[in-house]
């Protein structure tokens, strides 16, 4: 009878182990890259033009914009705009892209009619994030080295505000529902909540010297994502109460998150951190990942795909699939490019899915599950009971066996004895089976590697300092504090002066050699 039991254990383990496993191929992650487009030099900002069913990215190092088909996944056009193009942002209103050009301090506006730029705005020094509040039909623009955020009307093209706002603005997301402006200020480090209708900021909230950088709006939740790149985190920010409800840590992929993205359709977080990591924010957990180095990412909500920038490669990938079951598109919001032009798929309320009123519900499979755990749980008290009653009507010890074990009597001594330690070893067995070796921890991921390539961003950051100082030749050498430069960017700069041949130290003091510099740029 107990044998019997014992196999019944076994087989429950079986179909315990085989519904888990169903279990987690549904939840394993799906994304893989299914194209990969070469832009221009060292790709950064990224926007999906729904109108038109276009992606526009930056080319930080050669000064264009690439236009790509979500179609074909080709590059239909490549867009000349000003100096080190940075960030970049849709205007649905006007079928516009809106250029931060941060080596020149000027915005590109370009046409997606016929992908041509039409008017250029001067904006304060080294501008970086932009973003498109439609409810104004403005365009907002972080000024870096100016502290204060430009606001350009998309009607004449102008600046109609200026802002003061953080040190050092770089990120920048639109709140929809409250029509709210969320800065992120990588400096102070602080994100400035500036309200559109008077254009006044109007809460600062202290991220705890986090040094935040990019910032997502999720329309479903009316929460702000944030980037914490030195904790290796992401914070939540609810627009109600203007505080941090939460802060996810990456754990053990670690690296340091500069951008983040909105996917309304599944009412999740993108990360890009040498994986993909994905953030539920049904319970701001992370539910999956995927192991696809990138750099900046957009979601395309007409084509169900990521275009993500890879800058050492001056490619863009384009990524598909999903991780698990989710909740599908809200009905109202069509699948057609031509439709969604309300506002781009990273910020708008319009297209994101009802929010969930709690967590998420079981399914039939995890039912299953509970209930042959309640089962072989039952099952496992029984026959420890059953064994200690055993134990208590048994002799403390073992029958001896007489004569050598030549006596008669004693085969069905001995019989009896190996039956009953064949059955106290059922129950011990059983436990071993139903205890799987948990799965181990995911490798820790290497911290990035020090840029080697000229064209690398920090290296193309300390030379715009080099240039705005006006550091140019010996007479005008400066030294490092002067130039403003951090203690990273004085070691990025000492350990590539022999390879880029463009830094030049003059008794403890630096300057740009603009020749060499030409030289690279050929």
């Amino acid at each position: 009878m107990k044998l019997k039991v014992s196999k019944l254990l076994v087989l429950l383990f079986i179909m315990i182990f085989a519904l888990s496993a169903v279990n987690l191929v549904n939840a394993a992650s799906t994304l893989a890259v299914s194209a990969t487009i070469t832009v221009g030099h060292f790709p950064y900002g990224v926007v999906c033009d729904s109108g038109k069913g276009e992606i526009f990215v930056c080319n930080l190092g050669d000064g264009t914009v690439s236009v790509i088909s979500d179609i074909t996944n080709a590059v239909v056009a490549t867009i000349p705009v000003g100096q080190y193009p940075r960030e970049i942002a849709y205007d649905s209103g006007k079928g516009e892209i809106f250029v931060a050009n941060s080596g020149d301090n000027t915005v590109s506006i370009i046409s997606d009619s016929t992908n041509s730029v039409v008017a250029t705005v001067t904006v304060g020094s080294n501008p970086r994030g932009v973003a498109y509040d439609s409810s104004k039909g403005e365009v907002f623009v972080c000024n870096a080295n100016s502290h204060s955020v430009s606001v350009i009307s998309d009607s004449t093209n102008t600046v109609v505000a200026t802002i003061t706002v953080g040190d050092s603005p770089t990120g920048i997301a639109y709140d929809s529902g409250k029509n709210e402006i969320f800065v992120s200020n990588s400096g102070a480090p602080s994100i400035s909540v500036i309200k559109d209708s008077d254009n006044t900021v109007v809460a600062t909230i202290d991220m705890g010297g986090n040094a935040v950088q990019g910032l997502a709006y999720d329309s479903g939740k009316g929460e702000i994502f944030v980037a914490d790149y030195n904790a290796a985190a992401v914070s939540v920010i609810s627009d109600q109460t203007n505080t941090v409800v939460k802060e996810i840590s990456l754990g053990a992929y670690g690296g340091n998150p500069q951008s983040i993205a909105y996917n309304p359709a599944r009412g999740e977080i993108i990360v890009p951190v040498q994986h993909l990591i994905t953030i539920s924010d049904s319970n701001n957990a992370i539910v999956d990942e995927a192991s696809i180095n990138v750099n900046d990412l957009v979601y395309d909500l007409g084509r169900g795909e990521i275009f993500a920038v890879i800058n050492d490669g001056n490619t863009v990938k384009v990524i598909t699939g999903s991780s698990g079951t989710s909740p599908s598109v809200n009905p109202t919001t069509s699948s057609s490019p031509s439709t969604t032009t309300s506002a781009s798929p990273i910020s708008t309320a319009s297209t994101s899915p009802t929010p969930s009123s709690g967590s998420p519900s079981f399914g039939t499979i995890e039912w299953l599950i509970v209930i042959l755990v309640v089962v072989t749980v039952v099952i496992l008290i029984i026959l420890l009971l059953r064994k200690r009653q055993h134990k208590a009507a048994s002799p403390s010890e073992a029958p001896k066996i007489s004569n050598g074990g030549n006596d008669p009597d004693n085969e069905g001594k001995t019989n009896s004895v190996v039956a009953q330690q064949q059955q106290t070893q059922v129950p011990i067995q059983s436990a071993q089976i139903l205890t799987p070796t948990p799965p181990p921890p995911p490798p820790r991921q290497q911290e990035p590697n020090e840029p080697q390539g000229w064209r690398d961003e920090k290296i193309l950051q300390i030379i715009q300092k080099f240039q705005e100082k006006g550091a140019t030749s010996a007479q005008t050498a400066m030294t490092a504090k002067e130039l403003g430069l951090s203690r990273i960017f004085v070691r990025i700069m000492e350990r590539r002066r022999a390879q880029t041949k463009m830094f030049v130290e003059v008794n403890g003091k630096y300057y740009l050699d603009q020749e060499a510099f030409k030289e690279k740029k050929q």
